[in-house]
């Protein structure tokens, strides 16, 4: 039985039709069905066909990590398992920055709050300026939620 065959089979059930994993599918195209549907045992076995931890992934025509899709997704139980697994907080993808603005950017505490458990460093930002830090980015949010208060 191939890797993906025995992964589906893993899958059958509840989540099988949620991941749409074929065998036809590459190791990043399976990472992000299974991120995209939080289902771990996928996310670790996508892992292991070859997509790197920290690697940047096209997906809807953006560049992620798998912690940034997660992150984007609001799967803390995959965040988790991404850390675990050795996904670096301090990362800084171009087209979003670190992992912690992604998160800010959300709005999402609970997510900040594990990215910062792990390390992440608040005032990381891209050379470029276009996306600042964590700090600009909540600062920026907020603005933007009392302007639309008014």
């Amino acid at each position: 039985m191939s890797e993906m065959e025995h992964l589906n089979a893993q899958l059958d059930g509840s989540s099988s039709s949620q991941l749409a994993i074929h065998n036809e599918l590459g190791a990043a195209d399976a990472l992000i069905s299974s991120i995209n549907a939080d289902h771990l045992e996928a996310v670790e076995q996508a892992l292991l066909r070859g997509v790197g931890i920290n690697d940047t992934i096209a997906h809807e025509g953006l560049t992620n990590t798998p912690l940034t899709l997660a992150i984007y997704r609001g799967h803390t139980r995959t965040i988790r398992k991404l850390l675990e697994l050795g996904a670096d907080p301090n990362l800084l993808v171009p087209a979003h920055g670190s992992a912690v603005v992604v998160a800010v950017s959300g709005g999402n505490v609970d997510i900040v709050q594990l990215l910062l458990d792990a390390g992440a460093i608040v005032d990381l930002q891209l050379t470029d300026r276009i996306y600042g830090s964590a700090l600009l980015t909540a600062g920026k949010r907020k603005t933007q939620s009392l302007h639309a208060m008014n």
